[in-house]
């Protein structure tokens, strides 16, 4: 396992097992509206994810989902004027992977697609809410979002600047 999985690994572990009851403190019982769990997962992000791969401070990931507007100087919570230098990716275990929104086979970029923000679909709607289990990466492919199980992919880290190019 690398730096990288085991970050996620760490991450995703975190919101498992803590969503729920941040969202019931946070929202059901103090009222925050609930762009608070924002913030909160941007700050994990970063010093979960982020920090495990840049001790010396040079990578600065791409803002999970919504990021955090706690600063109001941008997404970051912590070096909130850090700019971007990396984004979490994921790449496809096989040559396509099933879009778990539209049910349609898709042909993933060997380079991988930045991840937006984790997932689930609720079955009973057949659309995606951040909530436990966190088993889906919620991706935005021109403009639509798709969604992909996460035991379908694998994280790779891309450097930004190269992507722009």
């Amino acid at each position: 396992m690398t730096a990288l999985d085991d970050a996620m690994n760490a991450f995703l572990t975190v919101l498992r097992s803590s969503w729920s009851t941040v969202r019931n403190s946070l929202v059901e019982s103090a009222g925050w509206n609930e762009s608070v769990l924002s913030d909160w997962a941007q700050a994990n992000w970063e010093m979960i994810v982020e920090a495990a791969l840049s001790k010396d401070g040079n990578v600065a990931l791409e803002p999970y989902g919504d990021g955090a507007d706690c600063t109001g100087s941008g997404s970051r919570v912590w070096k909130p004027s850090a700019h971007p230098t990396h984004a979490v990716a994921c790449r496809a275990h096989g040559a396509t992977v099933r879009d778990r929104l539209t049910d349609t086979v898709m042909i993933f970029p060997a380079a991988g697609l930045p991840v937006w923000e984790f997932v689930t679909v609720d079955e009973d709607t057949g659309w995606y809410r951040a909530m436990p289990p966190f088993d889906c990466a919620l991706f935005d492919v021109d403009g639509n979002d798709v969604v992909v199980d996460l035991s379908d992919l694998s994280f790779t880290l891309q450097d930004v600047a190269a992507t722009k190019a």
